[in-house]
């Protein structure tokens, strides 16, 4: 039989056979690769308990995120979305891939003189070998782009993509949703058989078969100037948000609530009394970049 991670990998790609499923499935191994994607999807978090107040963490993004599971979970997870990231990507040895880390922005000049803007958390992967004449980009995350004209410009992401000839937007695709901010230009969004086209100054979000339009006053993404913005948002998400600006983890096990409006990236207390108060609740910092949120 093949080794587990080819095997991880074809069974993403649907192509396992038979007799490779029917011997994982026997051996125990099938169960763990569920729990294991399941695990990295969801991360699910146990409620922390640390007495001694964390103070090392007002204003300094640390580089190492901290999750409270055991060595064998942990190389099973990272594994796991290594070959979730690599099958999605399709990636190839011609392939450019570009990554920011949690707490990290990442820059990326194309070819064309396009630029790419990664927020944190987020990658993306394209083709060099015909670039002037096939321009697509794989994304995961969120990214704002200045593109150069010319050939068609096209964002691939798990929920829609976005086309545009020259122009500059935004697009995030976390969360099971895809939004999208259009800056200059006009873009055209394509998702689940549908369309829809932007012009300066209109955004959409879209998520499962539900699509809201919005107008935006800005000229470019909010989050290049330092500030997340949310529109009715669910409330885990806003803590996965700033987990991810702030490299850490969020303890929140409240009542399930949406959030509109934003928080700061350059103060972590800052940023957790913009989320909580208008919500009522409270928080305190704990040690290892844990985050406890509640009424």
């Amino acid at each position: 039989m093949p080794d587990q991670d080819t095997l991880y990998a074809r069974w993403l790609n649907g192509d396992i056979s038979p007799e490779e499923e029917k011997a994982l499935r026997s051996s125990g191994e099938w169960a763990e690769l569920d729990a294991i994607i399941n695990a990295a999807n969801s991360f699910t978090l146990p409620r922390y308990d640390h007495d001694d107040a964390y103070k090392a963490l007002k204003s300094k993004k640390k580089d190492t995120r901290v999750l409270p599971l055991n060595a064998k979970w942990i190389m099973g997870i990272a594994a796991s979305v290594s070959v979730l990231v690599a099958a999605y990507f399709v990636l190839t040895p011609t392939h450019t891939l570009i990554s920011a880390a949690y707490a990290e922005n990442q820059i990326h000049h194309t070819s064309d003189e396009s630029i790419i803007v990664l927020n944190d958390g987020s990658s993306i992967s394209y083709a060099e070998s015909d670039w002037k004449n096939e321009r697509i980009v794989n994304l995961i995350g969120e990214a704002s782009f200045d593109v150069t004209e010319g050939s068609p410009f096209i964002v691939q992401t798990a929920y829609g993509q976005v086309e545009v000839l020259g122009t500059t937007f935004n697009v995030r695709s976390w969360d099971n949703a895809i939004s999208v901010e259009c800056y200059t230009g006009r873009v055209k969004v394509t998702y689940g058989g549908k369309e829809a086209v932007l012009a300066k100054g209109k955004g959409v979000k879209i998520a499962g078969n539900n699509s809201t339009s919005f107008n935006i006053d800005h000229n470019s993404a909010k989050w290049q100037s330092g500030l997340s913005i949310f529109r009715s948002e669910r409330i885990e998400n806003v803590f996965i948000e700033l987990g991810r600006q702030y490299n850490v983890v969020v303890d929140y096990e409240g009542d399930r609530m949406r959030f509109s409006g934003g928080f700061v990236h350059d103060d972590i207390n800052n940023a957790l009394y913009q989320i909580t108060g208008p919500l009522g609740l409270s928080y305190e910092i704990k040690p290892d970049n844990i985050v406890r949120v509640f009424k």
